[in-house]
C-alpha cells in the first residue's frame, strides 16, 4: 500500500546518530528480553520495550537484528482481543504490523491471532497499541477541527481520514523500506521466518478466508488531512522493516 502517489509531503529530516558500544548493544538486548517476558509486570515491561526504543534510536541500532538467546527466536502466538467490530484503524494497524513487523495475524472474533517470535510479538504489540493511541487522539483532533469551523462531521469523513493516517504511516515505512538493500543472507532469513509463522498458523487456524477490501465511502479531504497527520507521526522504533539491516523510524 503505498499514498506517495497521491500526496507529495515531507517528513522532518531525521537527528544525526551516534555510534552504539558494546555496552549500550548489551543493555538494549537486556531491556528487549525484558519487554520480551510475559511473566513479569505488563507496565514494567512496556517501560522497558520503550527504552529500548528510545536507546535504539539515538545509536542507530537494528533491534530486530540483535542477536538474542535461543528463547526469543521460538515462534509463539497470542491472542489479541479486537472486540466485535474491527473497525478502520484497527484494521489499517494490523496490516502495518503484517507489513513491517515480523508477525503474521489472523482475525479470529473477538480476538486477533497474532504469531512471532517472543521479541517481534512485544514490539508490534507496542507499535499496535501506540498506533491505536495516535490515530484516535489526531481523529479527535481532527474532529473538533472540524467542528470548529462549523462542518458537519459524517462517517465518510471519519473512514478517509482514518484511512489516510494508515496510509501516511505506510508511506514513511515503505519509503525507509525501499532505501535498505536486502542481501541475500538477510533474504533467505526472512523467507524462513514466514515460513515458520505460516506452519504455526495452519496449526492453528488450517481453515481460513481472505478477508474483502472495505468498501465505505471516503471523504478525499479528510483522507489528505489524515496522510498529513500520519506523515507526522513518530513512533520511536528503530527498526530493519523487513530487512533487519538498518534502522527504521517513522519521521
Amino acid at each position: 500500500m503505498t499514498a506517495q502517489s497521491e500526496f507529495d509531503f515531507n517528513a522532518p529530516p531525521r537527528a544525526e546518530a551516534m555510534p552504539a558500544s558494546a555496552a549500550i548493544l548489551a543493555r538494549i538486548r537486556k531491556l528487549l528480553r525484558l519487554g520480551a517476558d510475559k511473566r513479569g509486570n505488563s507496565r514494567e515491561a512496556e517501560a522497558a520495550m520503550a527504552m529500548a526504543f528510545e536507546l535504539a534510536e539515538k545509536y542507530r541500532v537494528d533491534v530486530a537484528g540483535l542477536d538474542l538467546d535461543e528463547e526469543t527466536r521460538r515462534v509463539l502466538d497470542e491472542r489479541w482481543p479486537v472486540g466485535a467490530r474491527y473497525d478502520t484503524l484497527r484494521r489499517g494497524v494490523f496490516g502495518v504490523l503484517r507489513s513491517y513487523f515480523h508477525v503474521t495475524t489472523c482475525l479470529a472474533r473477538p480476538e486477533m491471532i497474532v504469531i512471532g517470535k517472543p521479541a517481534d510479538l512485544a514490539i508490534a504489540r507496542y507499535v499496535h497499541d501506540f498506533l491505536l493511541r495516535a490515530g484516535r487522539e489526531c481523529l479527535r483532533s481532527f474532529e473538533a477541527a472540524e467542528k470548529a469551523a462549523r462542518r458537519r462531521m459524517t462517517p465518510a469523513k471519519r473512514t478517509g481520514y482514518l484511512q489516510g493516517f494508515i496510509y501516511g504511516i505506510h508511506a514513511n515505512l515503505q519509503r525507509t523500506h525501499e532505501q535498505l538493500a536486502l542481501g541475500d543472507a538477510h533474504a533467505a532469513l526472512v523467507v524462513v521466518e514466514e515460513a515458520e509463522r505460516e506452519a504455526r498458523l495452519n496449526e492453528l487456524v488450517p481453515q481460513r478466508v481472505t478477508l474483502s477490501d472495505c468498501k465505505q465511502r471516503r471523504n478525499k479531504t479528510a483522507l489528505m488531512h489524515g496522510y498529513q497527520d500520519g506523515r507526522a507521526t513518530q513512533i520511536h522504533t528503530p527498526l530493519g522493516g523487513g530487512h533487519r539491516e538498518a534502522p527504521l523510524q517513522l519521521a
